[in-house]
């Protein structure tokens, strides 16, 4: 059974498109069976592409469940589940036993979908598991990834707990100097 989004929900993407079935005898048709399966297949697919970053299945930091996550979060995932179970549908069953070519709408929701995930586990160039963009908020990051993942892609934001005086005593002083090998006093 799907777990974040509804048969009802791929069935109105795919409105006109796609012709779908209570009667598993019909061949023409996508059964509800069948797509129940498809949709599981596709959140599956979600949740092992975004593993490099987030904990499956997906849930709240706090350990709540999928839905009490903030809307913002969900409907990333959702979108994601919701597009790639449209994709395989139609890889499945669009334009079968018809003279319609689905191939140019297959295509460009392909791509969407790949951008909207690349986007999400994008490593920035050059650097060695650094996010380019902060982890969606709340979404539990996986275990593997829950102490390096802070947002700032390894930035520091405070160096010390002065207000912007030099390093402290353990690190070399920026006000000391090769010559005199002390701090500098004006």
């Amino acid at each position: 059974m799907p777990q974040y989004i509804t048969a009802a929900e791929v069935r109105e993407r795919l409105l006109g498109k796609v012709k779908f079935t209570n009667d598993p005898a019909d061949e023409n048709a996508v059964s509800s069976g069948f797509l129940e399966q498809i949709i599981e297949e596709a959140e599956g697919e979600v949740e092992l592409r975004l593993s490099v970053r987030y904990e499956a299945p997906f849930m709240c930091e706090t350990g709540e469940a999928f839905g009490a996550l903030p809307t913002t979060t969900r409907v990333q995932v959702q979108t994601l589940c919701r597009m790639e179970s449209v994709r395989r549908v139609l890889a499945y069953d669009f334009g079968r036993g018809s003279a319609v070519e689905g191939e140019n709408y297959f295509k460009g929701l392909h791509q969407d979908y790949e951008a909207r995930l690349e986007r999400l586990v994008a490593i920035r160039e050059g650097q060695f598991n650094q996010f380019k963009y902060p982890p969606l908020p709340g979404l539990r990051l996986a275990a593997h990834n829950s102490e390096a993942d802070d947002g700032f892609s390894g930035r520091v934001l405070v160096t010390s707990d002065n207000l912007g005086d030099g390093a402290p005593g353990q690190m070399p002083s920026p006000q000391e100097t090769i010559w005199n090998g002390r701090l500098y006093e004006p």
